[in-house]
């Protein structure tokens, strides 16, 4: 299809495919959810797709979003399959060619963003606590200024905060991010089905980046891994995914 319609004949290098979770938009999408002869359940995913204009293609660097292509196949993640391609009966439109790159290898290539990097850059700025922080951790707890509580992490929330107490009072007996949506709010097909929940489509523990001291955390660091399972139920430990620091963001009030 996209070599019909776009020109594309490189796919493995030139054709990038952003699979996001299919929110039943239309009842079409509702009679893809069981297989029609089997009536066994179907997965379904919509595969947003995007070309590579710039840079090696074998090293992916290429900021393909500023390139989108307007047709979505919808796939079944159980047989592998494409059930169908949503958009093939509208004119192709033109697929922008800008280069807009923030990968520092393509700044020189970019249309209209900087094409070489800031030279004004900022002063040394050091955090250090000559004393070590004012925290102390055993195990997951956590214990500061008469504050006490437990640090978990799981798969759907990432950070999960248990048995918060001040002085031992209890205050929360549980806190997290129960969920996310973001309604991307573009009217031009296709993207106008594009709407993510971030916690129960995708999981904020498995998108969960393993953090760096000097990157993602400034000062005195305490880190904290956690052990996840995989598809096949077999546990996969993720280094530093929780960071913890001590921040003087000043007076919450005066008067």
């Amino acid at each position: 299809a996209v070599l019909e319609r776009y020109g594309i004949t490189d796919v493995e290098a030139q054709l990038v495919c952003d699979p996001w979770s299919v929110h039943l938009a239309s009842p079409e999408d509702e009679r893809l959810t069981f297989h029609p002869t089997t009536s066994k359940p179907q997965r379904l995913v919509q595969t947003f797709l995007y070309q590579r204009m710039h840079g090696s293609f074998e090293d992916k660097e290429d900021n393909h979003y500023a390139h989108p292509i307007d047709i979505t196949p919808v796939v079944d993640l159980n047989s592998q399959t494409c059930l169908r391609i949503d958009g093939m009966d509208r004119p192709p439109p033109k697929i922008p060619t800008a280069s807009v790159n923030y990968h520092r290898n393509l700044f020189h290539t970019n249309s209209y963003l900087e094409t070489v990097w800031r030279t004004d850059t900022l002063r040394q700025l050091d955090v250090v606590q000559p004393d070590g922080p004012s925290f102390e951790v055993t195990g997951n707890e956590v214990e500061w200024q008469g504050w006490t509580f437990r640090v978990g992490f799981n798969y759907r929330e990432g950070l999960v905060l248990h048995n918060l107490k001040y002085r031992n009072r209890k205050v929360v007996h549980r806190a997290s991010l129960v969920e996310m949506a973001v309604p991307y709010g573009d009217p031009h097909p296709p993207f106008q089905r594009k709407c993510a929940f971030d916690v129960g489509d995708y999981g904020l523990g498995y998108c969960a980046n393993s953090l760096e001291l000097g990157c993602d955390c400034l000062g005195h660091i305490h880190y904290f891994d956690a052990t996840l399972s995989d598809a096949a139920g077999e546990p996969v430990e993720k280094k530093k995914v929780i960071c913890m620091h001590e921040e003087d963001a000043g007076l919450l009030w005066k008067h």
